[in-house]
């Protein structure tokens, strides 16, 4: 990107044009924050028309080489180069969901660089029309998106399949598209932006309906089948919280957010069937233990499908307590530790140390 020459002694305006072009080229190059230049470009923004404070005479030969008819102004620099090599970066460095990874290397970071071209399109397209800025930014606009309905798309797939979900990746991926919302909004692609926000909320909500109904399926067959499906969704329990911490935030806005109602609906009955979960394998290790010898990997598997399930019916609470069912399986899990404690065999005193820790993890007394 070529800078504007020096112009000592000239009048502030000026000097502030020349300011922002090297301000502007060290971001880009990775030489500098993005602090001085948006301030610059503030303070240039300021002014009124930007237009009239032209640079024609002192880049002798730019609007020849630019096909301009009579002007190298500080606009159209702004529109000829540093409009597209900010577009550019930000579309190189976006997130990605194709398996790619973006470059990595100099250059501000790609939520930086949006804010920067989110500022140069705005004092571009508020002096003139800038129709090549507005088609560029519409073309960003359509480019990122595209990526976002894509992945959607294959998601949905993979949502519709007979397997259970990957919560694990799945949840890997909507901090992804968290993370192109976040790019979406701070580069002033507000449309798009909602519209990945809408989508992003749409996959949690379905994967966590897809989940409960992996459990629901559990609690009403109760088959080998099931029960494995419901411990390979269970195993995610990261995955779950980002789930239920994702539509939880849209809940708490309420009438604020198109969708809120559904988002905690969703997050009510799957906090119904994870209570109801814990106390079935609660109570099969009650049976278990009162009956004979309880394997030992039996016994931390379902005591740790419990443990997961009574703290994330805790979050899906909102972290404050239970509702009627937790506080049932608060109830089994105690009664449970009694029982171990009184038992007289080889593993007694193990099987006790790992139910005592889940007291405990939950500050519950016995």
């Amino acid at each position: 990107m070529a800078l504007a020459p020096k112009m000592s002694g000239r009048p502030d305006c000026f000097r502030l044009q020349e300011s922002a072009f090297a301000l502007l080229a060290a971001c880009i190059a990775g030489k500098a924050g993005v602090a001085a230049a948006t301030t610059t470009l503030a303070q240039i923004a300021e002014q009124q028309p930007v237009e009239q404070l032209t640079l024609s005479g002192l880049m002798p030969g730019r609007s020849a080489a630019s096909g301009r008819d009579d002007r190298s102004s500080f606009l159209a620099i702004l529109e000829d180069e540093i409009e597209p090599t900010l577009r550019q970066f930000v579309l190189q460095r976006a997130p990605r969901f194709d398996g790619t990874v973006p470059p990595s290397g100099g250059g501000p970071n790609v939520i930086d660089a949006g804010q920067l071209y989110r500022q140069v399109v705005e004092l571009c397209t508020r002096q003139a029309s800038s129709p090549s800025v507005q088609a560029g930014r519409d073309e960003l606009g359509r480019t990122l998106l595209g990526r976002v309905t894509t992945f959607r798309d294959q998601i949905n797939a993979r949502l519709s399949g007979p397997d259970h979900p990957d919560i694990g990746e799945i949840a890997r991926l909507l901090v992804r598209l968290e993370a192109m919302r976040w790019v979406l909004d701070s580069s002033g692609l507000d449309k798009e932006g909602i519209a990945t926000a809408t989508i992003w909320r749409n996959i949690a909500r379905r994967s966590l309906r897809a989940t409960t109904e992996v459990i629901d399926r559990f609690l009403s067959i109760g088959d080998l089948e099931s029960r494995f499906g419901t411990a390979g969704v269970m195993v995610h329990q990261d995955g779950l919280i980002v789930l239920i911490e994702l539509l939880m935030d849209t809940a708490r806005l309420g009438e604020r957010t198109e969708g809120a109602a559904e988002d905690a609906q969703t997050v009510d009955r799957f906090r119904g069937r994870i209570a109801e979960l814990a106390q079935v394998m609660l109570t099969e290790l009650k049976r278990g233990v009162g009956g004979g010898e309880v394997p030992l990997g039996e016994f931390r598997a379902k005591l740790g499908q419990a443990d997961r399930a009574m703290f994330l019916e805790r979050l899906c609470t909102g972290g404050g307590g239970f509702g009627a069912e937790g506080h049932r399986g608060r109830a089994m899990l105690l009664d449970l530790a009694q029982v171990v404690r009184l038992k007289r065999d080889a593993r007694a005193t193990e099987l006790a140390g790992l139910t005592d820790a889940v007291v405990r993890r939950f500050g519950w007394q016995g």
